[in-house]
């Protein structure tokens, strides 16, 4: 059986309120693949990084690799412990159904990795991380107005992953690009003419942590399949 680590933010990450409707999920369940997901909604670049670090030690045939946006920041909270990896990161949301593994952080992890978004907004960030102090907070917002650059960042994120890639790449474990296989979804449904919305419109109506309706999972998972079946054979 071929075992696959899936990391990345939201997009791949499964829902606790939808069991086996995610596209990792099916994969265990419908094409026979041992899946580990570490995904987390939210997470910045940092966390991803950390988190094919983690996968690199379960020595995985392949890695489902989901990138995400600059406008993320990690920050750490109280002692980071490199040792720890990938349990240095905060997992806290209850829906997400990647949180509570014992390959991640719990709620008193060290880091907090999040969308600028979420960090700014009071109303839920000392809800949501408690150990975060007003001081810290303040630097967050004065960080964010004064320096955070997210051309620069895009670029800092880009060589991050391109180490890890380089990483993997050596160890002999094969990368598949999540983004790869959405994009091939959009080109089908494009080729079909279908009425259907796109996989990115689906973010503002869906109401699942993976953005998607279920059948675009399926989908999604059909066409990572045919992906790793190639992929593997070379």
């Amino acid at each position: 059986m071929k075992k696959i680590v899936i990391c990345g933010d939201s997009w791949t990450t499964p829902d606790r309120r939808c069991p086996g409707r995610h596209f990792g999920e099916i994969l265990e369940t419908s094409y026979g693949y041992s899946v580990v997901n570490l995904s987390r909604a939210g997470l910045s670049t940092v966390g991803i990084c950390l988190q094919l670090q983690a996968a690199a030690k379960m020595y995985p045939d392949t890695i489902v690799l989901g990138t995400t946006s600059p406008d993320r920041l990690a920050v750490a909270v109280s002692k980071f412990d490199p040792a720890a990896g990938l349990n240095n990161v905060i997992y806290n949301d209850k829906i997400s159904a990647t949180c509570g593994s014992p390959h991640v952080g719990g709620a008193n992890a060290p880091v907090i990795s999040d969308t600028f978004s979420t960090l700014l907004n009071t109303d839920v960030v000392y809800q949501k991380y408690p150990g975060l102090s007003e001081n810290m907070l303040t630097a967050i917002k004065y960080y964010y107005t004064y320096l955070h650059n997210e051309h620069l960042q895009k670029e800092i994120d880009h060589w991050m992953i391109g180490f890890w890639i380089n990483q993997l790449t050596q160890q002999g474990i094969k990368i598949v690009y999540f983004w790869s296989a959405v994009d091939q979804l959009e080109e089908n449904i494009k080729k079909l003419k279908s009425d259907r919305t796109s996989v990115f419109e689906q973010m503002w109506s869906s109401k699942w942590v993976f953005h998607t309706d279920f059948e675009t999972q399926s989908e999604l998972a059909q066409i990572i399949n045919e992906t790793l079946i190639t992929t593997l054979e070379n």
